[in-house]
């Protein structure tokens, strides 16, 4: 897994309303979704681990569960290849780990082919309605993009058309490592290689507050710099 050249690392939470327990539940889909879009056939790691510390709520009291609770992960599309935004209730499971485990970490392996409708990566517990923090980490041997889906809520009584409201972590946060090196070092703004410096493709789904932290190996601090930028042709 490690030795992937691209790595993508995300902090998540379960909470009440966005852990929708096992697959073939009626609220499954009310899991963190995680679109993934790829250019060209692509071998993925999905790692997804725990944190020791689990909350589950039964009615109004909240406790520490010691147990480690199951944690499963799939990778779906949808079969309308137009709907792009979320997982639908019409989808195919492209890849599963096939149960849930009670591992501290579970990794699914899979090829995604390079498809014009994305993939979407569901982490889950298996018992709805339990209050963890996750993290999931993504090794690809090909850039991969990947957003976090803000998607509506599935209600129990009517998983094909109820819904109750959006599902969205207060902070989103993703780690990405890269390295300057070679071509893609292409040095300050007013240099003409400037443009060949690591770009990262930011798409918002909505207004919103973006903190962008670029943090460097101490033992080899340099002078650095960040900047945010559109193309003037807004179709690129």
């Amino acid at each position: 897994i490690r030795s992937f050249e691209h790595h993508v690392t995300i902090k998540g939470r379960w909470k009440e309303e966005s852990s929708g327990g096992a697959y073939g539940s009626a609220t499954w889909r009310n899991n963190p979704q995680y679109r993934v879009e790829v250019s060209k056939p692509t071998n993925i790691s999905v790692v997804l681990s725990r944190s020791e510390v689990v909350m589950k709520r039964v009615g109004r009291v909240v406790y520490v569960d010691k147990k480690h609770t199951p944690l499963s992960i799939h990778i779906a599309r949808n079969r309308d290849r137009k709907a792009v935004d979320e997982l639908l209730p019409d989808h195919d499971i492209v890849e599963e780990i096939g149960t849930y485990l009670e591992n501290a970490e579970v990794v699914l392996d899979a090829l995604l082919k390079h498809t014009l409708s994305p993939y979407f990566i569901v982490p889950s517990t298996y018992l709805p309605k339990t209050e963890m923090p996750y993290g999931l980490s993504l090794y690809a041997d090909n850039p991969i993009n990947v957003v976090e889906v803000v998607h509506q809520l599935v209600c129990p009584a009517s998983p094909t058309a109820g819904v109750a409201s959006r599902v969205r972590s207060d902070t989103s946060r993703v780690m990405l490592s890269a390295a300057w090196k070679g071509p893609t070092a292409g040095g300050q703004r007013a240099m003409p290689t400037w443009f060949r410096n690591p770009q990262f493709l930011l798409t918002p789904l909505e207004s919103g507050t973006v903190t962008a932290l670029l943090r460097q190996n101490p033992e080899n601090l340099l002078m650095v710099n960040m900047v945010v930028a559109q193309n003037k042709d807004s179709s690129f």
